[in-house]
């Protein structure tokens, strides 16, 4: 669907357990694999918005905000190490063709 376009974002929320008992956790802390999935979406261009989802609250003076900032915070991390780790692949690719 991303190659035609369709995808304008994506919710990314993690969770422990399967359907219908489970539990919403940090996004860092679930099942799932979302730096897998980030990867995925990299490889096939995807350029729309990535949306933490369901982040739990933290015990803080704003649980909600401190959540969200978690999430998006890990995001970023992952986000930032692709792009380095792609940009790593390609100085060595262009290095392999220089010989």
């Amino acid at each position: 669907m991303r190659r035609e376009g369709r995808i304008a974002y994506v919710h990314l929320p993690n969770i422990a357990g399967k359907a219908p008992h489970y539990r919403e956790t940090f996004i860092d802390d679930g099942d799932g694999d979302v730096p897998r999935v980030l990867r995925i979406l990299q490889r096939n261009g995807f350029q729309g918005a990535v949306i933490p989802d369901h982040t739990p609250q933290m015990t803080c003076g704003a649980p909600w905000h401190a959540g969200r900032a978690h999430a998006l915070g890990f995001i970023q991390g992952v986000l930032r190490e692709l792009a380095l780790s792609q940009s790593s692949t390609q100085v060595s690719n262009r290095l392999l063709r220089d010989d």
